[in-house]
């Protein structure tokens, strides 16, 4: 979620993994990515920023209930299932920020930082849940008799304060680099920058069209 989802998107790798496909079904796929049409729409409502930081947000939380989690531990589908989600969770995180193409909405300054900033805090808060619990959240560890009780919580208490200090480190440098790079109102430069992706967008179309 927070390494090689965000490097995916800065490889910029969608116009390639359409070129990639023969050309019927890079025409199919240009047909229906489209302005306009219900794919558009529904891609352009999945990656705004409030749908995007709610969704993948949500997936976090949800899958560090006791009930998911231990859920997942003891089924092998599950696990996987899990651990997908969280890429796509980061995925979809990182989209609105790096606006890697097709995304053609810049993000305003303010509206990234607050955006990073907004997901500092959700990590801090259930990191610190975490870190700070006073006995075993998770029924899995607290079971494992190669750990025993005292082990499982010191586990927990590590692995909540990565969560809290180690995401959000890279978050606020994320947020630092956002404003370092930017002159004005918006996130400019080679990663960023309105023109490189608007031209990254009509490739995509373009592409899948032929």
């Amino acid at each position: 979620m927070m390494a090689g989802a965000p490097l995916i998107l800065l490889g910029r790798p969608f116009a390639l993994m359409v070129w990639g496909l023969p050309a019927r079904a890079r025409r199919w796929i240009g047909e229906r990515v489209r302005p306009r049409t219900a794919i558009h729409g529904m891609y352009d409502l999945t990656t705004s920023p409030v749908a995007a930081w709610t969704i993948s947000g949500g997936l976090l939380v949800a899958w560090h209930l006791p009930a998911l989690y231990d859920a997942a531990e003891t089924g092998a589908v599950l696990h996987d299932i899990e651990h997908l989600s969280f890429f796509l969770a980061g995925v979809l995180f990182w989209w609105p920020i790096i606006q890697s193409p097709p995304l053609s909405r810049p993000l305003a300054l303010p509206a990234c930082v607050g955006y990073l900033i907004a997901g500092m805090g959700l990590r801090a808060v259930l990191g610190g849940v975490i870190t700070r619990a006073g006995r075993p959240l998770y029924e899995y560890y607290a079971r494992l008799a190669a750990l025993g009780i005292r082990a499982a919580l010191e586990d927990q208490h590590l692995a909540g304060g990565i969560m809290w200090f180690g995401s959000g480190f890279l978050l606020l440098a994320a947020a630092i680099l956002a404003v370092w790079r930017s002159p004005d109102s918006e996130v400019p430069g080679p990663a960023f920058s309105k023109g490189m992706i608007r031209r990254g967008a009509h490739g995509i179309i373009g592409t899948a069209r032929g």
